[in-house]
C-alpha cells in the first residue's frame, strides 16, 4: 500500500513537468490570443527584470514613455528595453530605448512595426527551464521519459483490467457448466407428476371384462 501512494505521487510529478514543459514550449513558441512570451538573455533590464525570466507581451495600438516594449533585432532576435521618448520620423513613430541597468539609449531608434509587445509582467528564472526544455538532456527528463513512464503504466492498468475482466467471464462460464451439468443429473419434473398420477389411478380395465362376461 505504501509503495503504491510513492508510485502515484511519482507519477503525478511526471504528470506536471510533461504538462508544464510543454505548455511552456508552446507559450514561448506561438502567439497565444495576441499573448507571446519572450525569454530575457541577458541584465540590461536588471534589476526589475532579471537575467533568465521570461516576459509575457501583448500587442497596443501605441506605446508611451516608460513602456517596457520587447522589439526584433534581427530575423530571430528580440530585445527588451524601456521606452525613454517618441519621435516622428517620415509620418511614422520611432521609439528611442534604453535598458534600465544601461547607462546610455540604444543606437538605434525602434520602427512601430518591429515592436512585438508591451511587457505586461515578468516570471524570474522560467526562461533557464524553458532554454534547458529546449535540449536533448531536456526533452528527456521532461517529456520523453515522462512520457515513456505514463504510457508504461496506463498499459500495464491495461492488462490488469483485462485479466480481472476475463477471470470474471471464466467464473460465469464454470458456473452455468456446473448449473448444465446438475439439470442432466435430476430427471424431468413432469415424469415425477406422470408417475404419481399413474400411482393414484387404479387400473379400471380387469372390472370392465368382468361387466362384459356377466
Amino acid at each position: 500500500m505504501y509503495m503504491n501512494k510513492i508510485w502515484k505521487t511519482i507519477k503525478s510529478i511526471f504528470w506536471v513537468a510533461a504538462i508544464t514543459a510543454a505548455l511552456l514550449i508552446i507559450a514561448s513558441s506561438f502567439n497565444l490570443f495576441g499573448y507571446q512570451m519572450y525569454m530575457v538573455k541577458s541584465g540590461s533590464m536588471e534589476p526589475k527584470i532579471q537575467t533568465g525570466s521570461v516576459v509575457i507581451n501583448h500587442r497596443a495600438d501605441s506605446y508611451g514613455i516608460g513602456d517596457v516594449i520587447t522589439f526584433k533585432t534581427g530575423p530571430e532576435g528580440t530585445v527588451t528595453h524601456r521606452v525613454v521618448s517618441v519621435q516622428d520620423k517620415d509620418g511614422s513613430k520611432e521609439y528611442v530605448v534604453k535598458g534600465d541597468a544601461n547607462k546610455a539609449n540604444d543606437p538605434e531608434n525602434v520602427a512601430a512595426k518591429n515592436i512585438n509587445g508591451k511587457v505586461l509582467f515578468s516570471i524570474p528564472f522560467v526562461g533557464y527551464l524553458i532554454a534547458f526544455m529546449r535540449t536533448l538532456p531536456g526533452l528527456l527528463v521532461f517529456i520523453i521519459i515522462p512520457a515513456i513512464i505514463i504510457v508504461a503504466d496506463e498499459i500495464s492498468n491495461i492488462k490488469i483490467e483485462a485479466s480481472k475482466i476475463a477471470s470474471k467471464r471464466k467464473k460465469k462460464t464454470s458456473k452455468a457448466e456446473v448449473n448444465a451439468g446438475v439439470a442432466l443429473d435430476t430427471p424431468p419434473e413432469t415424469n415425477k407428476a406422470t408417475d404419481l398420477v399413474k400411482q393414484e389411478i387404479p387400473d379400471k380395465q380387469p372390472e370392465a371384462k368382468k361387466r362384459l362376461i356377466q
